[in-house]
């Protein structure tokens, strides 16, 4: 389902109620940009550089999309059939909230756009006209607090202070002419006849509908009665002034509440009518006002009050790969992110308990082999299972039927492509969930409440041979288990060059990781020493076997990543960069 600032007001209410009812939730983000030229990262950055190049581009770039979507686990699944669940994905369009009229705010939040992010998103059909014109709002905690003081001080204004809102009215009348104080006191006095004459009116119609046994058309029998006697409504004389318009207006609404004043522009005038309204037409207009300054409301904070709603539901949630993810989330709609890795872990555990990262579950090779999944991106993870797979059963419910594989086939056909909406924040968020299930199915770890404890609050970071633990003192992960080698080789040598020595070696499924274009580091799977027929795990025998078989291609030495360091090499091109940068911006 998509919701922009048009349908926000109406599926908010309904994603909230779903929300507190479902399993858990998935979720996905588009940016503007994810990665930022001054902080280039590497594969061998530890796990608080990689925090340090992600914080910067979460804290510069933009969010496109949020997708979330909720699942429902039916209740009427036997113990011999696949585990059926009930999706529902929402793809949230949002834009940075503009309030140019209110300085109190602050700045707003630019607009920044990375190209290489933006045409790969063009690729994939984003529709970018849609993100500007129909994208709602968003804001973070502190500007909500800002938000929502402006909001009431609009419709509210001074509600505790009567005697300052009689003084100022005072100091607005001495301000009036003669000539429009004669206009204030005529149109008081137009107010008050037609003031005794609705009452009159009510009078004569409930004397009449209680004789006739009709105590609910007394609003009717008055309106009619008024009608004959002169009209329900008085125009009373134009007038161009603003501040007697205000001053007539203010008396109006403290001295006759059952009359409203109305003033429509004429030209460079304004025509006033007084109109009498009845207790019921009054709850009307009352509710009609606050469901438009409720509407007002929702329209400035926007998705702010779905992370809320996420925050406050405490359900798990699962993304994939999902570290930049949270990076935005946290650095659009909660608050600044703070420099040091430790303190962001502990803020992620508070406001999402429970989170699971479905590309650290899928690489962790005791669980998966290596070679288990032919592609490491999600959509090649999900293509695995599908939705409908031996364990797990996956279906979208009327109003959902967008992202249905029979709708999707129905585009492809009609596309003569790929139908399928990847990279669609709400569409990845659907494919997530359904993976996660899948996943967890597979290993015999049932579903998100039954999970093992070593699979939650674990983000793998992209492109690194860490994964972050978000538990309490719980120590990073060094996911090389079996031991990594660091490749020197020319400029013209590539990964398939490699790939293939490894091949010729008996090693598949070797993971190849570019450090520079002279350097690669190569992650060899938990089987490489069955594989090479060794009985104990080697890896500098390996290194002076592979370099004396392949010299023409690359020397290789045994990877270690240095205790107390801050990256696997203490002098590299990244962190020479990061040091003149630095010293730049001093």
């Amino acid at each position: 389902m998509q919701v922009t600032r048009d349908n926000l007001p109406t599926v908010l209410p309904k994603f909230v109620q779903l929300l507190k009812t479902c399993d858990f939730y998935a979720f996905d983000e588009e940016m503007t940009g994810i990665n930022v030229p001054e902080l280039p990262e590497s594969v061998t950055d530890t796990p608080q550089e990689t925090y340090n190049a992600k914080r910067a581009a979460a804290s510069r770039y933009n969010i496109i999309q949020v997708g979330i979507c909720l699942f429902h686990k039916n209740s009427e699944n036997g113990p011999s059939t696949p585990a059926s669940y009930v999706a529902r994905p929402f793809n949230f369009v949002i834009f940075p909230n503009h309030e140019d009229d209110s300085p109190s705010l602050g700045r707003g939040d630019d607009v920044v756009l990375n190209p290489s992010s933006l045409a790969f998103l063009r690729r994939h059909d984003m529709n970018f006209q849609s993100w500007v014109y129909r994208g709602m709002g968003y804001c973070d905690a502190a500007r909500e607090v800002v938000l929502r003081q402006n909001h009431e001080e609009k419709y509210h204004p001074n509600l505790n202070d009567s005697t300052e809102q009689r003084r100022r009215h005072a100091q607005s009348m001495e301000l009036l002419t003669q000539e429009e104080r004669s206009w204030f006191d005529g149109a008081v006095a137009a107010a008050q006849s037609l003031c005794e004459r609705a009452r009159a009116a009510v009078e004569r119609a409930q004397a009449q509908c209680a004789e006739k046994g009709r105590p609910g058309a007394i609003e009717l029998d008055a309106a009619m009665d008024l009608q004959r006697s002169g009209g329900r409504d008085v125009v009373i004389q134009p007038q161009r002034n603003k501040n007697a318009r205000e001053c007539l207006q203010r008396h109006i609404a403290q001295h006759f509440q059952d009359i409203s004043l109305t003033f429509r522009r004429s030209g460079s005038t304004y025509h006033g009518t007084f109109k009498v309204l009845f207790p019921g037409e009054q709850a009307r207009i009352l509710e009609k006002e606050s469901a438009l300054r409720e509407r007002e409301l929702v329209d400035m904070l926007g998705f702010r009050l779905v992370f809320k709603a996420l925050v406050e539901s405490s359900k798990p949630c699962v993304g994939h790969n999902c570290l930049a993810d949270v990076l935005f989330l946290l650095a659009s709609l909660d608050g600044e992110l703070p420099a040091a890795l430790p303190e962001f872990k502990h803020r992620v555990v508070q406001l999402f308990p429970k989170v699971f990262d479905t590309k650290y579950i899928a690489s962790r090779q005791d669980l998966f082999p290596a070679g288990r999944f032919g592609s490491r991106y999600l959509a090649g993870y999900f293509d695995e299972y599908g939705f409908c797979s031996a364990n797990v059963r996956v279906s979208l419910p009327l109003g959902f039927e967008e992202y249905d594989p029979l709708t999707l086939s129905s585009v492809e056909r009609s596309a003569g492509g790929n139908g399928a909406p990847v990279h669609e924040a709400g569409y990845d968020a659907l494919l997530t969930g359904t993976l996660l299930l899948n996943l967890l199915a597979e290993i015999g770890g049932g579903d998100v409440t039954t999970a093992p404890a070593g699979l939650t609050n674990r983000l793998a970071l992209f492109r690194s041979l860490f994964a972050i633990n978000l538990n309490p003192d719980g120590e990073d992960e060094y996911l090389p288990q079996s031991g990594a080698l660091t490749l020197q080789h020319e400029k013209h040598i590539k990964s398939h060059h490699i790939d293939s020595c490894f091949s010729a070696f008996s090693l598949q499924h070797v993971a190849l990781y570019p450090i520079d274009d002279m350097r690669t580091l190569a992650v060899l799977p938990l089987s490489w020493t069955k594989a090479c027929n060794l009985d104990v795990e080697d890896v500098s025998g390996l290194s002076v076997q592979m370099t004396s078989r392949f010299p023409q291609y690359f020397q290789a030495s045994p990877f270690t990543f240095p205790a107390g360091t801050k990256g696997a090499f203490r002098a590299t091109p990244v962190s020479l960069a990061r040091t003149v940068c630095k010293a730049l911006r001093r």
